[in-house]
């Protein structure tokens, strides 16, 4: 059974997640944002709504990964290691592994991308909250604990690009895009570099960025994380590295770019400035290592791999873009030319972020 805009509120009534009085009193809508993306949003004028993510039983991979979101949810609310975890996540309402679908709470917020290009965005407290909230869930695993052992290790796939079978990518434009970073020597040492300095050392995300960040603001300011797929036990500092580097995303996609135009003139006219963009990531490091209790060089170690981990991450976004690029774009070139300088130069990066070299 796969569920749809019609099939979807008679499912919900048969399990008791909605009621007969529930559609008695209110109308409730299904909405599908991304048609590529099994998705559903179920919601009523002012009441409280839900998130259907589901996976079609034909592909292993999809399933497994919402089996690991599900068991997130599930450890929460059940186990003391992860407990900490449940303030960080929507309200579970059910997994049923029958049709491999996954219902949470929909949450009225912005995300983490949306508040950061608020003109009035305070991005001080902003980075601060999201600091100590991704702080919370890089704890240490009990790995000789059976729910410790649900959760692999794995690298990221932009640390084993060198390995990527590009016979296997569907998509002529993807697979130009990674031959254009491979032939970029310097840039493919560097990947391949940080594949070796990887820890398991706690619980991360795995995919930690601001789009998978929900954030209420004003007088009790409170942030959540979604889209725990990736989760596993890894490098707290790949879950910095890719916060960072989706705040530099926001502020590469807001430069309006025109052909012929130099880059550096292109910049002041970002939607989200640079200062800014440098304000949120230096307010969000310094919460996350206070929080961590890093200090000195204990701290200024982890940012370094931090950063270079950014900008691996860029890479991925670049080449995880030409999926929906045919052509190579100004805005393509930009981010991997961001990549390659926070990967050649650390230092650099460390002293324009705050850090001494």
């Amino acid at each position: 059974m796969y569920l749809t805009a019609s099939t979807l509120i008679p499912y919900m009534l048969q399990k008791g997640v909605l009621s007969t009085s529930d559609l008695l009193r209110d109308e409730w809508c299904v909405l599908q944002g991304d048609p590529r993306r099994p998705v559903l949003r179920v919601s009523a004028p002012g009441r409280r709504g839900w998130i259907v993510k589901q996976a079609s039983p034909l592909d292993r991979h999809h399933v497994a990964m919402l089996d690991r979101e599900a068991a997130i949810f599930q450890l929460a609310g059940e186990v003391p290691w992860a407990r900490p975890l449940e303030a960080l996540l929507p309200a579970f309402r059910l997994y049923d592994p029958g049709v491999h679908a996954l219902i949470v709470e929909q949450l009225p917020y912005d995300t983490g991308f949306d508040c950061l290009r608020r003109e009035a965005v305070q991005v001080e407290i902003f980075g601060r909250l999201l600091g100590r909230a991704l702080a919370t869930i890089h704890v240490a695993m009990p790995r000789r604990n059976a729910t410790g052992g649900m959760l692999s290790e794995r690298l990221p796939w932009i640390l084993q690009i060198d390995s990527t079978d590009l016979e296997e990518m569907k998509q002529p434009s993807v697979r130009r895009m990674v031959e254009l970073v491979r032939r970029e020597t310097r840039l493919m040492d560097a990947v391949a570099r940080l594949a070796s300095k990887w820890r398991n050392e706690t619980l991360i995300h795995g995919d930690a960025k601001l789009d998978n960040v929900l954030v209420r603001m004003g007088r009790r300011p409170r942030t959540w994380f979604v889209d725990w797929a990736y989760t596993g036990i890894g490098d707290p500092a790949w879950d910095v590295g890719t916060i960072v580097h989706s705040c530099l995303v926001a502020w590469l996609h807001g430069i309006h770019f025109k052909r012929e135009q130099p880059f550096d003139e292109a910049l002041p006219q970002a939607t989200l400035p640079l200062v800014l963009a440098k304000a949120f990531i230096r307010a969000f490091m310094s919460a996350y290592e206070d929080a961590r209790r890093l200090r000195a060089r204990g701290a200024k170690a982890f940012a370094r791999r931090a950063f270079l981990y950014a900008g691996a991450a860029l890479v991925q976004t670049a080449v995880a873009s030409a999926r929906m690029r045919e052509q190579l774009t100004p805005r393509q070139l930009a981010v991997i030319q961001a990549a390659s300088n926070m990967l050649d130069n650390p230092g650099d990066t460390l002293r324009e972020f705050r850090y001494a070299a």
